[in-house]
């Protein structure tokens, strides 16, 4: 597989619909923020003297974002544990709408130890909407990856270098359909960081930020992120966004 080479250009990827023949309508332009449902409750307090709230209460008493349109600026997502088996990705406390986009969960599987089955769902809680999972069967390569109704063998999504630096996602249930969106993930090995690309371009859609890196100078930031530029906050690139970047994540992980 050629390398990829991860570069600023001035040419935006191409638009998820224009990349995929899925015939579902796009999202429609908007509003730079989170379109939520009208009932429930507040997602911020009006109260300046409120105590910050925590990744646990974020997640108990909110619904999940039904759409999320491109904003100005790339936002950084937190994830957040919960428990010992789950997760919250946040958006900033700042955000317009701080309740959280993501709950993902995982248990592990009871014929193969440390094969972590992992599910992601839209929201706070257990449950909200089904967005996708993976079972990686320990890394062998009839893993099984869902996103929404579509289900895929790992091995037919994901290709990556021996190396296990670079790696090719394109979800399909046909193997490597030339309809399916391309996501070029590369890989820092020295700080476990990556970045990541939409078909030929070498414009960055997303880049991890892990929580060794020696750039954090706050204790605070002393966490998982992943920052999200305009051009790849559209719910359902986001969707593939969250899901291949933990698939890959559990792989290199399992590769060493």
């Amino acid at each position: 597989m050629s390398a990829v080479e991860v570069q600023e250009s001035e040419a935006p990827p191409p638009g998820y619909d224009e990349a995929t023949a899925d015939p579902s309508p796009p999202i429609q332009a908007g509003p730079s923020r989170l379109t939520l449902p009208r009932h429930g409750p507040s997602a911020r307090h009006s109260d300046s003297d409120d105590p910050p709230r925590t990744a646990a209460s974020r997640g108990r008493d909110s619904e999940p974002p039904l759409t999320q349109n491109p904003t100005q600026a790339a936002i950084t997502y937190t994830f957040s544990p919960i428990d010992a088996n789950s997760m919250l990705l946040l958006p900033p406390q700042t955000a317009a709408d701080s309740r959280p986009l993501y709950h993902i969960s995982w248990y592990e599987d009871f014929f193969r130890r440390g094969n972590m089955v992992t599910t992601v769902r839209r929201g706070g809680s257990a449950d909200g909407d089904f967005v996708g999972m993976f079972d990686l069967k320990g890394g062998q390569k009839k893993g099984v990856v869902s996103l929404g109704m579509k289900r895929s063998f790992v091995s037919d999504a994901c290709q990556c270098n021996a190396a296990g630096s670079r790696a090719i996602w394109r979800f399909s249930t046909a193997k490597l359909s030339a309809t399916s969106p391309r996501y070029h993930w590369e890989r820092n090995r020295t700080t476990n960081t990556m970045k990541c690309t939409i078909g030929g371009t070498t414009k960055i859609i997303a880049q991890s930020v892990s929580a060794g890196d020696d750039s954090v100078q706050r204790v605070d930031d002393y966490v998982d992120r992943l920052v999200i530029e305009p051009n790849g906050q559209t719910i359902q690139v986001m969707d593939e966004i969250l899901l291949s970047f933990l698939v890959l994540q559990r792989l290199f992980v399992i590769q060493g």
